[in-house]
């Protein structure tokens, strides 16, 4: 069952001058009855309230999220605009894509948006149970739902110009356990080993496609 926590009484389809209001969104980890790394997503969600609407979040996320009483895992969903904020707990399973195919692309993503039009649409001939990995001016950037590592000369390396800057990347980042470099291709194809990681999955590795 899918618990909601409104906190404001507005809905996000508020019509504005601007038009439809821009919605954000967070993923968050709920497992083992604690929230998992929530001060990357609080540093996210005040980076894009700053960047995008030029003031301070008015949202804590430590006050606003109510971890379920029961220890399954769960994706904490956070959708909120410059005003208005809701919080879902959806029960989590976690589902990994074992294979994946390179897709060129042109557009940007550098917030978390809730519509990921532009994603899906680039995805829209992909196979079943494939995963996106976008190309951007012959670099690898993102899959369709997380950050990407190559182990290249036994370093994990991770795209320094990456779709969205994921919470677990930035986490991997100051722990130095990943370097930032210029992924072309080739150097993809060539790696000793990928990973895809996210909030939710954490870091994986997957075979190297041929």
């Amino acid at each position: 069952m899918i618990q909601v926590n409104d906190i404001s009484l507005q809905t996000f389809l508020k019509v504005s001058k601007r038009g439809i209001a821009l919605k954000l969104l967070e993923t968050i980890l709920i497992r083992d009855g604690k929230v998992h790394y929530l001060h990357y997503h609080q540093q996210r969600l005040q980076r894009s309230y700053h960047e995008l609407f030029s003031t301070q979040a008015p949202f804590h996320l430590k006050e606003l999220i109510k971890v379920p009483k029961d220890h399954q895992s769960y994706r904490c969903r956070v959708i909120y605009d410059q005003e208005n904020i809701s919080i879902e707990y959806i029960p989590y399973l976690t589902t990994l894509k074992q294979s994946y195919e390179l897709i060129e692309i042109d557009f940007d993503y550098t917030h978390k948006y809730l519509n990921r039009d532009c994603i899906n649409h680039a995805m829209k001939n992909l196979k079943k149970d494939c995963e996106a990995v976008f190309v951007k001016n012959d670099l690898i950037t993102d899959t369709s739902i997380a950050n990407v590592a190559c182990l290249i000369n036994n370093q994990w390396l991770t795209p320094k110009k990456p779709l969205l800057r994921g919470t677990t990347r930035e986490r991997l980042l100051d722990e130095k356990k990943l370097i930032l470099a210029d992924i072309s291709v080739k150097d993809f194809k060539n790696s000793d080993k990928i990973a895809f990681f996210n909030a939710l999955t954490g870091f994986y590795e997957l075979p190297i496609s041929t």
